[in-house]
C-alpha cells in the first residue's frame, strides 16, 4: 500500500518540484506525483507549508547529546546517530580527536564494529581521523601533548585497526614525511 507526502517544494538532485508529493511504498520513495493527480481516496500526509530536501550527510561530527565519538562505545554512537536522524542527517563520519594513541585506536575499532552492527538513526559511513597528526600552530581544540609526528607504519596500523573504515585523515602538510604519507593515502 502506498501513501503520499505532499509539499510546496521538493528538492531533487537537479531540479525543484513545486506542488508535488512523494509516493512512498515499503518505506521508500518510489515516485514524484503532481499534487493535482492525487485523489481524495489517497492517503496523504500534508506538509504543504514545508520544504522537502534530500537527507544531509555530516562529514565531521565529534558528538552530540552529551555523547562523544571518543567515548568508544556503542551507546554513544547510537545516541549520536538517533539525534542526527532527528535533524535531517541521514549519514555521518564519526570524528576522533587528538588523544593518546590507545584511545584513538579504541574509538576506531568501535566506529567499525558499531557501523557493522547498525544504529537506530543516521548511518555511520566510517571514521574521520582528526589528529593526532596536527601542529601546535593550527591545533584548534586539539591537546598539544598528544600530537604526533607522521609515521607510515603507525598510519597503516590505524587503517588496519579501523578495518579500512577511515574515510578522512587530517594531517598537517608541513610535517616531516607528509608528501610520502599523502601519496600513500
Amino acid at each position: 500500500m502506498a501513501y503520499y507526502i505532499k509539499s510546496k517544494k521538493i528538492f531533487k538532485e537537479d531540479e525543484i518540484l513545486l506542488d508535488y508529493a512523494l509516493k512512498i511504498r515499503n518505506q521508500k520513495i518510489v515516485d514524484f506525483v503532481k499534487s493535482s493527480e492525487l485523489s481524495s481516496e489517497d492517503e496523504i500526509i500534508n506538509y504543504e507549508d514545508k520544504i522537502i530536501i534530500p537527507g544531509m550527510i555530516d562529514l565531521h561530527i565529534h558528538g552530540a547529546v552529551g555523547k562523544d565519538v571518543m567515548d568508544a562505545d556503542y551507546e554513544a554512537l547510537n545516541e549520536i546517530s538517533k539525534y542526527l536522524a532527528e535533524t535531517g542527517v541521514t549519514s555521518f563520519l564519526a570524528t576522533t580527536l587528538t588523544a593518546p594513541l590507545a584511545k584513538i585506536k579504541k574509538a576506531l575499532v568501535n566506529i567499525d564494529t558499531t557501523r557493522k552492527k547498525g544504529v537506530e538513526g543516521a548511518e555511520i559511513l566510517g571514521a574521520y581521523l582528526e589528529g593526532p597528526y596536527l601542529t601546535e600552530e593550527h591545533k584548534g581544540a586539539h591537546p598539544v601533548q598528544y600530537m604526533r609526528e607522521l609515521d607510515l607504519e603507525e598510519i597503516e596500523d590505524l587503517i588496519k585497526i579501523s578495518n579500512g573504515s577511515i574515510r578522512v585523515l587530517a594531517l598537517a602538510p608541513e610535517k616531516n614525511n607528509s608528501k610520502k604519507i599523502i601519496k600513500f593515502l
